[in-house]
């Protein structure tokens, strides 16, 4: 799915940037779970920065935080997507 995905350009792979770290963003986030890592802060800064319409992981505390998801949904439009399930 990955390679398919890929190839049709609707898939993009970035390396992290700090470069596009928004210090609202991140309030914003960590304010809907003080227990996210700024590695996957950063992650989905940059994800919304960049206007993505999914965050695909397999990171569990992500993929199982409700509240989270809803909000990356209801404020910024991404949907968090696990891999294995899409």
């Amino acid at each position: 799915i990955i390679n398919q995905l890929l190839t049709k350009s609707r898939l993009k792979i970035n390396k992290l940037s700090k470069d596009i770290i928004d210090i609202n963003i991140y309030n914003e986030l960590k304010n809907h779970d003080y227990n996210l890592t700024d590695d996957d802060l950063f992650h989905l800064i940059e994800a919304i920065k960049s206007e993505c319409h999914a965050f695909v992981t397999i990171d569990k505390e992500l993929l199982n935080n409700n509240k989270l998801k809803n909000c990356l949904l209801t404020q910024h439009r991404i949907k968090i997507i696990d891999p294995k399930i899409a």
